[in-house]
């Protein structure tokens, strides 16, 4: 599993992954259990146990135990009074990337001792640019030249943070046949530029 241990605020949600080995396993089936139901509640999507607070408690064993091999790991789990995030920021404050490139860059949330740190990200047009986060990862695939904004927020219900990262793409040169004129047949680059094109013959 993903975690040893995972804090939830009571009235909120928490996660953790499960990966079952080896890949070409043919039951990667598993069930949970939980050692206090009333504080805590279980269900499964997929390879990812979803975990809701349900009353305030110091410790509560999750259970996950393979259906093929009887293979058991244990999750410790605290509901606590929840607390929510504040801020998420980053060092990065834009990214101008060119075609087909791909940057990463991490984002803080504050405070640490947030109860649900899960975090999801957006493309205002992801025929610019597309991302994703893992952790306090986000990645963003440039698509096309132009302009989008990446939105990172909190998972969180109860948190409103969220923050804003411009990306600029610039797009690769096209060329074009040019016919009908003197020189017919010659190819020509256009390569953009911050303003204007720029027109150069090959």
């Amino acid at each position: 599993v993903s975690v040893d241990s995972i804090i939830v605020g009571e009235g909120d949600e928490n996660y953790f992954d499960v990966t079952v080995l080896p890949a070409n396993a043919t039951d990667k089936s598993f069930t949970v259990t939980c050692s206090n139901e009333e504080a805590v509640g279980v269900s499964i999507e997929g390879n990812r146990v979803l975990l809701s607070g349900l009353a305030i408690v110091d410790d509560c064993l999750i259970t996950v135990k393979s259906n093929d091999g009887d293979f058991e790991k244990t999750v410790s789990v605290s509901v606590t009074a929840p607390v929510s995030i504040d801020t998420i920021t980053s060092d990065t404050e834009s990214l101008s990337l060119k075609e087909g490139e791909t940057s990463n860059f991490t984002v803080t949330v504050a405070p640490e001792e947030a109860t649900n740190k899960n975090l999801s990200v957006s493309s205002s047009d992801e025929n610019v640019a597309t991302a994703s986060v893992s952790g306090n990862t986000v990645s963003v695939k440039a698509i096309a030249g132009g302009s989008a904004v990446i939105t990172i927020s909190s998972q969180d219900p109860n948190s409103t943070a969220s923050l804003e990262i411009p990306v600029t793409v610039a797009g690769l040169p096209y060329k074009v046949s040019v016919a009908n004129i003197e020189g017919a047949g010659a190819e020509f680059t256009f390569a953009w530029t911050d303003s204007d094109y720029a027109l150069s013959s090959n």
